[in-house]
């Protein structure tokens, strides 16, 4: 027996909230609930499940991640497509539920390390979409589950994470790697000293006695 998936219904009107796209996606999403399997299916069919350079977002390790995730997608829908066993899709399901559970722990932690100000929203974003996918991957082991629906979900939402939410987290992340690498970069703080000499200053190394002594060099101005 088929049923009816309208996903995120319980949560439409706080997803609209966090996430500017989510009004679009949920109006996608629901589009399918009446659609049979065969019908999704050749939606899907006509889809790419391929990596592409639009799904970069510019933190290496949320890309490697990203790509893995669409990977296990793409081995969900070959394996539904060839008429696999209910086993071996479920086996794939659990695989992808702990990947999923991995990225988001991932993304969350670069996020808190960064000081990323949407952090709360992204948490919640990603605590729903571990609920919808707990409550359909339940639904098909109970032998009443779309796996058609269920991918045709997962690529739409792999899509627009990718291009909007997580493309905002690798703006911020770049961002603020490239202020703390010139914040602790020598050559950065030696241009600012000098920078805020007064004209016609310039530095030398100052090596008094116990300096020299020593081995530690400071920084003097010279008229």
């Amino acid at each position: 027996m088929e049923v009816d998936c309208i996903w995120t219904e319980g949560y439409a009107a706080e997803l609209k909230k966090i996430d500017q796209q989510a009004e679009r996606f949920i109006r996608v999403i629901s589009g399918i609930s009446s659609l049979n399997d065969k019908s999704v299916m050749r939606m899907l069919n006509e889809m790419n499940f391929k990596w592409n350079a639009t799904y970069n977002v510019g933190v290496r390790k949320i890309d490697v991640q990203h790509r893995n995730f669409l990977q296990i997608i793409r081995q969900i829908f070959i394996a539904s497509n060839k008429g696999a066993n209910r086993k071996k899709i479920s086996r794939l399901l659990d695989k992808l539920l702990r990947y999923a559970q991995h990225h988001f722990k991932t993304e969350e932690q670069l996020m808190a390390r960064y000081g990323y100000p949407k952090l709360a929203e992204q948490k919640r974003e990603h605590q729903i979409l571990m609920m919808e996918l707990d409550k359909h991957v339940s639904s098909f082991r109970e032998s009443d589950g779309s796996i058609p629906k269920l991918l045709y979900f997962l690529i739409q939402w792999f899509v627009k994470h990718t291009t909007y939410s997580d493309k905002d987290i690798g703006v911020y992340i770049v961002n603020r790697r490239r202020r703390l690498a010139r914040r602790f970069n020598p050559l950065f703080w030696g241009k600012t000293i000098a920078s805020s000499l007064l004209p016609g200053k310039s530095l030398k190394p100052c090596l008094p006695h116990a300096a020299r002594q020593s081995g530690s060099v400071e920084l003097c101005g010279k008229s």
